[in-house]
């Protein structure tokens, strides 16, 4: 899952965490046809988009060499 972050109504930060595909450079998370999200991001398409990894823990290095979760975040525009 992934966390949506826009700049909401007043200027204020507006996040909410969204499921999502990614597709090469693309980002398509489950959203409906009108709200306060598609509001924010055609007033400001700039967003932040921080996505969770789950990773396994095992006594061998996981795949990001990281004991725990990896936190990745793309900047979409």
């Amino acid at each position: 899952y992934g966390v949506l972050g826009v700049i909401g109504d007043d200027g204020y930060p507006y996040t909410v965490s969204v499921n999502h595909v990614r597709d090469g450079n693309k980002i398509y998370f489950h959203s409906a046809k009108a709200g306060h999200k598609n509001d924010a991001i055609k007033a400001n398409p700039k967003v932040s988009f921080p996505h969770y990894v789950l990773c396994k823990i095992t006594k061998e290095k996981s795949l990001y060499n990281l004991p725990n979760c990896a936190l990745n975040t793309l900047f979409i525009q």
